[in-house]
């Protein structure tokens, strides 16, 4: 299965910063739960590239300008790092966060993930989380256009 779904989330009121993220996770049910997390965080809207296949997002990214990419660590035969590094070698240098459900304690050390701006756990990542990881990203007004 390759690109899922494309499609603009943003909370209620009126977005003031706008992302183009490249979401991957092998599990549907953790890239809603993600897409419902973005809708939540007041000032941003998304336009989300989703993935569940990392051949697939690897194929697409390298095409497509994102301001954000965002994965997942495990994904069967794949993990975030070799997705990474796949597209860092194809020249995609946007920021990237790895999601992961393991004990953040149990990653390589930040010399051994270069390509990796950030690692968030997916156990109790909330919204707020994920607005400060993207302003220290991002700058507070977004991506540079």
């Amino acid at each position: 299965m390759g690109l899922v779904v494309q499609e603009s989330v943003r909370a209620p009121e009126k977005p003031e910063k706008k992302v183009t993220i490249g979401l991957l996770d092998d599990s549907a049910l953790d890239l809603a739960w993600v897409r419902r997390l973005l809708s939540r965080l007041p000032g941003w809207e998304f336009e989300i590239l989703e993935f569940v296949d990392p051949e697939q997002a690897i194929e697409t990214l390298t095409k497509q300008t994102v301001d954000l990419i965002l994965t997942d660590y495990h994904m069967g035969q794949w993990n975030g790092f070799d997705v990474l590094e796949r597209l860092r070698g194809e020249g995609q240098d946007a920021p990237a966060v790895l999601l992961t459900g393991a004990d953040l304690d149990t990653l390589p050390p930040p010399s051994l993930a270069a390509n990796v701006s950030h690692f968030l756990a997916k156990d109790g990542l909330s919204a707020a989380q994920l607005t400060t990881c993207f302003e220290s990203l991002l700058g507070p007004d977004g991506p540079l256009v």
